[in-house]
């Protein structure tokens, strides 16, 4: 098994190459395309590869964000939990993967790899600055980027030892939520959505360990009146809250959700969830999974065992 599986886009290969090179400097094995055996199975070796690798790192740049088979191997990764991004041209990941951000190496010609990288492989850097490549959506550059996630879902136990790449924990101890109903978007009889989704949600993340929920009464309380983060934050008393949109239509569910702290009004997370009437619970339960991984990378806390929540109501799967 290699330490490091390698996707990239065929033009940046001269690039690549250094980098396989200083990485096994380094000490690390490293697989990529140049290790494929004569008339074997391209897309079955790459698989394998991928899967036992310890850390996958994507070289993302302007021909990498158009590849398909980049895209697909970074996406496989994201599901493995072991995505280490990396941008070798300055070009931002790509939709999708924007929530992994990537060390800038595009002043990198050879030598000492970034910091950022050989801490988010688990070693100490010998030389090198921390870089990352903003993206439109970032309120600015985290100051640690690329670290990688490990996670255990085995009987619902929820544990992550890293945190998301590219995120380190902003702080620890106790941390105060409130889940607020998401507005809605759509057929009013499904207008009880926004609110059992935030709900459902909301008890979901209840086990973790140093995070203080607010109750739901609370929360509905204040759902319409428009106030700022800042506001519900002072309300409530809660350092942190998640919001969102609901949209429902005749192709299915999509739930936007949003992590903000609510002193400043900035955005920590966000992420789109699109589903049909077949699997809206499933994308509510990854909701909470992504929530619980953001918090424990992010903000130190949230260890623990994740909650069965209950979808919302049975009717909001209905077609």
């Amino acid at each position: 098994m290699a330490d490091i599986f390698l996707s990239y886009a065929r033009a940046d290969q001269p690039r690549v190459t250094k980098l396989a090179a200083a990485l096994e400097q380094q000490g690390f094995s490293v697989w990529w395309d140049n290790h494929l055996r004569s008339g074997a199975e391209f897309a079955d070796d790459i698989e394998t590869a991928l899967r036992d690798a310890a850390h996958v790192i994507v070289a993302w740049s302007a021909d990498a964000a158009k590849s398909r088979w980049v895209r697909d191997e970074a996406s496989e990764a994201a599901e493995q939990a072991k995505l280490i991004a990396l941008s070798l041209d300055g070009t931002a990941p790509p939709m999708g993967f924007r929530q992994y951000h990537a060390t800038d190496m595009s002043g990198w010609t050879g030598g000492d790899l970034p910091a950022a990288l050989m801490e988010a492989l688990g070693r100490d850097a010998p030389t090198g600055n921390i870089g990352s490549v903003a993206t439109a959506r970032s309120a600015k550059p985290w100051l640690a980027a690329a670290a990688a996630v490990a996670v255990a879902l085995a009987g619902g136990t929820y544990l992550v030892t890293q945190g998301l790449p590219g995120a380190q924990a902003e702080q620890s101890g106790s941390v105060s939520l409130a889940v607020m109903p998401f507005a809605f978007n759509g057929d009013g009889e499904r207008s009880y959505l926004g609110t059992g989704i935030a709900s459902s949600t909301s008890n979901g993340l209840a086990p973790l360990d140093g995070i203080s929920l607010t109750s739901g009464m609370s929360t509905n309380a204040l759902a319409a009146g428009g106030l700022t983060a800042a506001q519900i934050g002072e309300q409530l008393g809660v350092s942190h809250i998640v919001e969102g949109e609901v949209v429902a239509n005749a192709d299915g569910v999509r739930i936007d959700a949003r992590l903000l702290e609510t002193e400043t009004g900035r955005q920590i997370w966000s992420n789109q969830y699109q589903s049909d009437a077949d699997s809206v619970e499933q994308q509510q339960q990854r909701l909470v999974r992504d929530i619980a991984s953001v918090l424990q990378s992010r903000l130190g806390v949230g260890r623990g065992t994740l909650a069965q929540a209950p979808p919302a109501d049975p009717r909001a799967y209905e077609a």
